[in-house]
């Protein structure tokens, strides 16, 4: 905790405790009576949100920091578990607690502040990473992500946060592959060819765009190249995608099965032929084009020309603009697909072959979460790539209801927490990693909370597509 804390009188001005921010560049400022005892939290953020409404009643003059407190911010004691602060924290969606002994308080913490203690082991691994001059090295990594995914996975309650710090790991494994890659290419090369001066983006897709990985993210990526690429860039490119796959497969990252790599000629254009052939799928989209665009319309740039890659998504949300309807087929389209929980409420699994007992959690509940705030994302014209992100900035435009979002956040987190506590367990027992869980080897209490969470999402998908028939297209 910071302390000793930056406190204030009740009856301090509003601009006597703006300017004791500024000065002292702080977020916050804690509220005391005479006997020092607590009476609230003023932060920056408050002050933002709470002015226009408190201004209208009074003179600016006239108000005082009180009016603008949060009168009943986290309390905590200075024994109190770092995890336990920031669930409370997290929970509340509040950015600070304050630490009290009887009501004094005596320290301020930020849930910034405790993920960087929490999570200081990610930036040791991604020190290594960076240091990393070969491919052993970063397959050696790779190898011992179940190690900190462990460490992260007992030391907070909310999986997204662990999935963004683990997605942050692979991206960075994966860069450094890619400059490997290039370092090799550039050196051997016959076109006598600069890989960088190629005019191209190189994007991960899917889980990686949305920085939700797992242990297992298997390749999904592409170039977008320039339109001014010239035939000899071409040829060097195609060959420089070849050595990248065959590296990232050494390292660890498996073949895409549906061949959403670089060495699928789909995967590897212009950026005009990209945005021809998107316009195609939204104007027909067919079975490829639904399947492609929920792992293709989750991309983001992991080295080159970004330029390209937002020439490619503004492209993307101009043509959903156009054509809304193909959002509502995505949504038709997952409703053919079986949340796998009976009428009755029991869990329906796989009745015969190897993955008898099971069922793909990811495939059959987390992916419609992520499907369904993508469309909505992409019918706002949103940016936001993770699943978490898209929700929440969903709700602040009302287009979804807090209790809504909430319940499905809810839901996201226990599907996700089974799926990387079950990898967890693969990795400790060096099986192979997948995404087939059998709920008879869920607790009692887990298996419910599953259950809860498939109804969950669901209803969601219940609600997405009333939404979207509803709509005037």
């Amino acid at each position: 905790m910071t302390s000793p804390v930056a406190t204030i009188p009740e009856l301090t001005s509003f601009f006597d405790a703006i300017k004791i921010m500024g000065d002292q560049k702080i977020g916050s400022l804690i509220i005391v009576d005479a006997r020092n005892y607590l009476k609230g939290l003023l932060t920056t953020k408050g002050l933002i949100h709470n002015f226009f409404n408190k201004y209208p009643d009074k003179k600016v003059s006239d108000l005082t920091a009180i009016d603008f407190i949060n009168k009943k911010p986290v309390t905590i004691p200075p024994e109190y578990p770092l995890i336990e602060a920031l669930y409370e924290m997290q929970t509340r969606d509040e950015d600070y607690a304050v630490v009290c002994n009887k009501n004094i308080p005596v320290g301020i913490i930020s849930a910034k502040d405790v993920l960087r203690i929490l999570f200081k082991s990610a930036s040791v691994y991604e020190s290594h990473i960076d240091n990393a001059t070969t491919l052993s090295e970063l397959k050696d990594i790779h190898s011992n992500l179940f190690k900190i995914a462990e460490s992260l996975f007992q030391n907070t309650r909310f999986i997204s946060d662990v999935l963004t710090i683990l997605s942050s790991i692979h991206l960075k494994i994966q860069k450094r592959v890619y400059d490997i890659s290039a370092s090799t290419f550039n050196e051997k090369n016959e076109h006598n060819i600069n890989i960088y001066d190629v005019p191209h983006a190189f994007i991960i897709m899917g889980s990686g765009g949305r920085r939700e990985m797992n242990l297992d993210p298997d390749q999904d990526n592409g170039f977008i190249l320039g339109d001014n690429i010239t035939d000899t860039e071409k040829k060097a490119i195609d060959e420089f995608g070849k050595l990248l796959v065959e590296n990232l497969a050494f390292v660890g990252y498996e073949k895409c099965e549906g061949n959403v790599m670089v060495t699928n000629p789909e995967m590897n254009k212009t950026l005009s032929k990209w945005k021809e052939d998107i316009s195609s799928w939204i104007d027909n989209p067919g079975q490829w084009g639904i399947r492609w665009s929920s792992i293709i319309f989750d991309f983001d740039c992991l080295s080159g020309d970004e330029s390209l890659l937002w020439g490619m998504r503004e492209h993307i949300l101009q043509k959903i603009k156009q054509k809304p309807v193909f959002l509502l087929q995505i949504l038709q389209s997952d409703s053919t697909h079986a949340i796998p929980l009976s009428i009755f409420g029991s869990f329906v699994t796989e009745s015969k072959g190897e993955r008898k007992g099971t069922f793909n959690l990811k495939r059959t509940g987390l992916m419609f979460i992520v499907d369904i705030a993508r469309v909505f994302a992409l019918y706002k014209g949103l940016t936001d790539l993770n699943t978490r992100q898209r929700l929440r900035h969903l709700e602040r435009l009302n287009v979804l209801s807090e209790g809504l979002v909430q319940n499905v956040l809810e839901a996201y987190e226990v599907m996700a927490n089974i799926i990387l506590m079950h990898q967890i367990n693969q990795s400790k027992n060096n099986e192979a990693l997948d995404k087939f869980i059998n709920p008879k080897k869920l607790s009692v209490y887990k298996q419910e909370k599953l259950k809860e969470a498939l109804r969950t999402t669901s209803k969601f998908l219940d609600t997405a597509l009333s939404y979207f028939s509803g709509s005037p297209f």
